[in-house]
């Protein structure tokens, strides 16, 4: 009886019966819910805190896997809405909901990190942000903001300040009267007899020895304003490596040093001309691989260390 096929086939498709009506009845009553938290939410008043909870996961993760384009006019006209309600808690710009916005859209179109931020080792906002609660971090960042614009300051015309003063290279009568008795003259007339006529022909330009070019002419200081990066007010950049004065003097360096020193520019601008703004490290940075700058960078002790609230406490490996 109890293996009676007909009783057995009919209590299957009672139960599967009852299982999908009630299925369809709980998402009914889903349904139900959310409509009514919805217009719960837009008076303004206060609904269930699970199934609030439960609403801004399912709304992060909706937009975990949204594919947002560059045109996409309702996340453009989200971050408009939000201009006014935007909270700042520290140095940090938190929109309604209390998320971190990110101002890296590039990234954020992606959904991956930009390569730069992959090969620095760390998350851009997470390094710096949770350090600016204490006075004396704003004190750091500020110092360190300022270095770094003396820095690039120092780079528009290629002059270390601290080591190497403009004056150095021509105030060293003792030796620069003996080099040039000697062998200028000598070398000077040789280049000068031989060579010159060709090249001044090809130039065009009376200023040229046969191997030295003025700096100026070669183009060093007359592009630099394409870059964004550079600051404006330098209408002229001089020439690399001699200071302000070179100008004046009319100094002329030998074609190939001036190509070297040129590429070197080159290469410590090159991000710039990509458009991407940079940290100004040392030009020795330029030349180190990727892992020792990777190395380099990565902090020793964990940012969270501090925040018992964020998973803090000393690294266990």
């Amino acid at each position: 009886m109890v293996f009676d096929p007909g009783l057995m086939v009919s209590s299957m498709i009672v139960g599967w019966i009852v299982v999908l009506s009630t299925h369809g009845l709980r998402s009914v009553r889903r349904e139900m819910e959310d409509f009514y938290d919805y217009t719960r939410l837009k008076k303004g008043k206060l609904i269930n805190a699970q199934r609030q909870r439960e609403r801004r996961r399912q709304y992060y993760q909706k937009r975990r896997y949204a594919r947002r384009e560059e045109g996409d006019v309702r996340s453009i006209c989200q971050s408009i809405y939000l201009g006014h309600q935007q909270k700042f808690v520290g140095n940090v710009q938190l929109d309604s909901t209390g998320k971190f916005i990110n101002k890296n859209f590039e990234a954020d179109y992606n959904g991956r990190p930009t390569y730069r931020a992959m090969r620095r080792g760390y998350s851009a906002p997470s390094r710096h942000h949770r350090r600016e609660m204490s006075q004396r971090d704003q004190e750091r960042k500020r110092r360190d903001r300022r270095r770094r614009r003396a820095r690039r300051r120092r780079f528009e015309d290629m002059t270390d300040t601290d080591t190497d003063s403009d004056t150095d290279t021509f105030t060293d009568t003792a030796t620069d009267t003996a080099t040039d008795t000697a062998t200028d003259t000598a070398t000077d007339t040789a280049t000068d007899t031989a060579t010159d006529t060709a090249t001044d022909t090809a130039n065009d330009t009376d200023t040229d020895t046969a191997m030295g070019i003025t700096c100026s002419e070669y183009g060093l200081g007359e592009n630099l304003h394409s870059h964004r990066m550079v600051s404006k007010s330098h209408k002229h950049i001089p020439a690399i490596g001699l200071g302000s004065s070179s100008k004046i003097l009319g100094l002329t360096l030998p074609a190939s040093e001036v190509y070297q020193r040129r590429c070197a520019y080159k290469r410590a601008h090159k991000d710039l001309s990509r458009g991407q703004r940079s940290l100004w490290k040392d030009m020795r940075d330029l030349c180190i691989p990727w892992w020792e700058a990777r190395r380099k960078y990565r902090p020793t002790v964990s940012h969270t260390q501090n925040y018992p609230s964020i998973g803090g406490g000393p690294r266990t490996r």
